[in-house]
């Protein structure tokens, strides 16, 4: 991906939210429709828990999409406003734990 390395995309907040999102939609909606497919290929009927879950996969992908364009703008806005992406990413850093208390 070209313009993940030109926006670093990946250190985005809601990069992992998407990542995740979008393969959990992904491997249901295909596996899902593989199923459909191979029992309506064999003529038996399928009912509407299969098509169902399915259209759960298709809403997952949907969400992933809301999460990499939200990802995206986000990435997008701070070349905007011209902030260097070290000064940023220094910013939504999570700090380190101090555990000797």
């Amino acid at each position: 991906m070209p313009w993940g390395k030109t926006l670093h995309l990946t250190r985005g907040r809601f990069f992992s939210a998407f990542f995740w999102t979008y393969h959990a939609g992904l491997i249901l909606t295909t596996g899902l429709m593989t199923v459909h497919g191979t029992i309506t290929v064999l003529g038996k009927d399928t009912g509407p828990a299969i098509s169902g879950i399915a259209g759960m996969g298709h809403i997952l992908l949907t969400v992933a999409l809301v999460f990499f364009f939200v990802c995206l703008h986000h990435r997008l806005r701070l070349d905007l406003t011209g902030t260097t992406r070290t000064e940023t990413d220094e910013q939504t850093e999570v700090p380190p734990v101090d555990r000797t208390a």
